[in-house]
Protein backbone atom coordinates (compact mmCIF):
# COMPACT_ATOMS: atom_id res chain seq x y z
CA UNK A 1 0.00 0.00 0.00
CA UNK A 2 1.35 3.41 -1.22
CA UNK A 3 1.27 5.39 1.91
CA UNK A 4 -0.61 9.05 1.16
CA UNK A 5 0.29 12.50 1.89
CA UNK A 6 -1.46 13.57 5.23
CA UNK A 7 -2.68 16.84 5.72
CA UNK A 8 -3.23 18.92 8.26
CA UNK A 9 -6.80 20.09 10.30
CA UNK A 10 -8.13 22.37 8.35
CA UNK A 11 -9.14 25.93 10.33
CA UNK A 12 -12.66 24.19 9.60
CA UNK A 13 -13.22 22.72 12.92
CA UNK A 14 -15.26 21.98 15.92
CA UNK A 15 -14.17 21.10 19.51
CA UNK A 16 -15.05 17.88 20.58
CA UNK A 17 -15.49 17.00 25.15
CA UNK A 18 -13.21 13.93 25.79
CA UNK A 19 -13.50 13.09 29.67
CA UNK A 20 -10.40 10.23 29.74
CA UNK A 21 -8.29 9.46 32.45
CA UNK A 22 -5.80 6.88 30.55
CA UNK A 23 -3.42 4.82 32.56
CA UNK A 24 0.07 4.28 31.58
CA UNK A 25 -0.19 0.94 30.18
CA UNK A 26 -2.99 2.37 27.65
CA UNK A 27 -1.20 5.89 26.84
CA UNK A 28 1.69 3.38 25.93
CA UNK A 29 -0.51 1.99 23.32
CA UNK A 30 -1.97 5.18 22.03
CA UNK A 31 1.46 6.47 21.51
CA UNK A 32 2.04 3.30 18.98
CA UNK A 33 -0.40 4.16 16.77
CA UNK A 34 -1.82 2.61 14.13
CA UNK A 35 -1.07 1.78 10.57
CA UNK A 36 -3.18 0.43 7.71
CA UNK A 37 -2.05 -3.62 7.01
CA UNK A 38 -4.54 -3.79 4.07
CA UNK A 39 -6.47 -1.62 1.99
CA UNK A 40 -9.28 -2.40 4.15
CA UNK A 41 -8.16 -0.74 7.15
CA UNK A 42 -9.75 3.34 6.79
CA UNK A 43 -7.63 5.08 9.21
CA UNK A 44 -4.27 5.94 9.86
CA UNK A 45 -3.44 6.52 13.81
CA UNK A 46 -0.37 8.36 15.27
CA UNK A 47 0.60 10.34 18.57
CA UNK A 48 3.23 13.23 17.51
CA UNK A 49 6.28 14.23 19.80
CA UNK A 50 3.77 17.72 21.62
CA UNK A 51 1.30 14.31 22.43
CA UNK A 52 -0.80 15.18 19.98
CA UNK A 53 -2.85 11.95 18.08
CA UNK A 54 -3.51 12.54 14.78
CA UNK A 55 -6.54 10.64 13.29
CA UNK A 56 -6.93 10.17 9.27
CA UNK A 57 -8.65 8.64 6.85
CA UNK A 58 -6.12 6.57 4.98
CA UNK A 59 -7.58 6.55 1.95
CA UNK A 60 -7.65 10.17 1.50
CA UNK A 61 -4.95 11.28 3.96
CA UNK A 62 -7.24 13.83 5.31
CA UNK A 63 -7.63 14.40 9.25
CA UNK A 64 -10.80 14.20 10.68
CA UNK A 65 -9.73 14.24 14.28
CA UNK A 66 -6.79 15.97 16.74
CA UNK A 67 -6.37 15.57 20.17
CA UNK A 68 -4.18 16.40 22.87
CA UNK A 69 -3.04 14.13 25.62
CA UNK A 70 -2.03 15.76 28.34
CA UNK A 71 -0.19 14.17 32.30
CA UNK A 72 -3.18 14.08 34.44
CA UNK A 73 -3.00 16.95 37.38
CA UNK A 74 -3.84 14.34 40.03
CA UNK A 75 -2.10 10.86 39.39
CA UNK A 76 1.46 10.36 38.32
CA UNK A 77 1.87 8.37 34.94
CA UNK A 78 -2.23 8.98 33.80
CA UNK A 79 -3.11 11.00 31.18
CA UNK A 80 -6.02 13.39 29.90
CA UNK A 81 -7.41 14.63 26.53
CA UNK A 82 -7.34 18.57 27.50
CA UNK A 83 -8.28 19.51 23.60
CA UNK A 84 -9.82 17.30 20.77
CA UNK A 85 -10.79 18.61 17.82
CA UNK A 86 -13.11 17.34 14.62
CA UNK A 87 -12.47 18.55 10.86
CA UNK A 88 -16.07 20.34 9.66
CA UNK A 89 -14.56 21.45 6.46
CA UNK A 90 -17.70 19.65 4.42
CA UNK A 91 -15.97 18.47 1.30
CA UNK A 92 -13.32 16.63 3.80
CA UNK A 93 -15.97 15.57 6.29
CA UNK A 94 -20.38 15.26 6.37
CA UNK A 95 -20.63 14.34 10.09
CA UNK A 96 -21.80 17.60 12.06
CA UNK A 97 -22.55 16.09 15.40
CA UNK A 98 -19.86 16.62 17.59
CA UNK A 99 -21.54 14.24 20.08
CA UNK A 100 -21.34 11.41 17.54
CA UNK A 101 -18.04 12.23 16.32
CA UNK A 102 -16.83 11.98 19.89
CA UNK A 103 -17.90 8.77 20.16
CA UNK A 104 -16.41 8.27 16.93
CA UNK A 105 -13.07 8.83 18.23
CA UNK A 106 -13.48 7.10 21.64
CA UNK A 107 -14.36 3.74 19.64
CA UNK A 108 -11.36 4.77 17.47
CA UNK A 109 -9.15 5.07 19.84
CA UNK A 110 -10.73 1.88 22.11
CA UNK A 111 -10.99 -0.11 18.87
CA UNK A 112 -7.55 0.32 16.65
CA UNK A 113 -5.33 1.23 19.60
CA UNK A 114 -6.49 -0.23 22.54
CA UNK A 115 -7.93 -3.92 21.24
CA UNK A 116 -11.54 -3.31 23.18
CA UNK A 117 -14.03 -4.62 21.34
CA UNK A 118 -16.49 -2.30 21.96
CA UNK A 119 -19.72 -1.55 20.40
CA UNK A 120 -19.88 0.86 16.83
CA UNK A 121 -21.42 3.78 17.45
CA UNK A 122 -24.27 4.87 14.83
CA UNK A 123 -25.63 8.55 14.70
CA UNK A 124 -29.02 8.75 16.61
CA UNK A 125 -30.98 9.32 14.00
CA UNK A 126 -29.63 6.86 11.48
CA UNK A 127 -32.54 4.57 10.14
CA UNK A 128 -31.59 0.67 11.53
CA UNK A 129 -30.79 -0.71 8.18
CA UNK A 130 -28.21 1.58 7.44
CA UNK A 131 -26.32 1.18 10.29
CA UNK A 132 -24.19 -2.13 8.52
CA UNK A 133 -23.61 -0.13 5.79
CA UNK A 134 -22.46 2.59 7.82
CA UNK A 135 -19.86 1.04 9.62
CA UNK A 136 -18.40 -0.58 6.75
CA UNK A 137 -18.23 2.69 4.76
CA UNK A 138 -16.35 4.21 8.55
CA UNK A 139 -14.34 1.03 9.55
CA UNK A 140 -13.67 -0.96 6.63
CA UNK A 141 -15.12 -4.46 5.38
CA UNK A 142 -12.72 -6.93 8.03
CA UNK A 143 -13.56 -4.58 11.11
CA UNK A 144 -17.53 -4.11 10.09
CA UNK A 145 -17.31 -8.37 10.44
CA UNK A 146 -15.53 -8.51 13.78
CA UNK A 147 -11.95 -8.47 13.21
CA UNK A 148 -9.62 -7.49 16.06
CA UNK A 149 -7.36 -5.38 14.53
CA UNK A 150 -5.49 -4.16 17.69
CA UNK A 151 -3.92 -7.05 18.52
CA UNK A 152 -2.20 -6.77 21.82
CA UNK A 153 -4.37 -7.66 24.76
CA UNK A 154 -6.62 -4.94 25.85
CA UNK A 155 -5.07 -2.38 27.88
CA UNK A 156 -7.59 -0.57 30.61
CA UNK A 157 -9.06 2.85 29.46
CA UNK A 158 -10.89 4.54 32.45
CA UNK A 159 -13.90 6.42 32.21
CA UNK A 160 -15.47 7.13 29.02
CA UNK A 161 -19.60 5.94 29.40
CA UNK A 162 -19.62 7.81 25.83
CA UNK A 163 -20.10 4.53 24.31
CA UNK A 164 -22.79 3.27 26.65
Amino acid sequence: MTPLPLKPLPTERAPLEIEAEIEPEAFALIQRGFVPRSPQDTWILYMDADHWLHVHRSQTGTCIFLAHFTPHPSQTGFYTIDEAWVNRASEQYKMKDSVYDAKLFVYLLRRLLLGHNVPFPVPERMPHENKPLHEQHVMGQRDAHGDNKGGDPPATFIPLDLLN
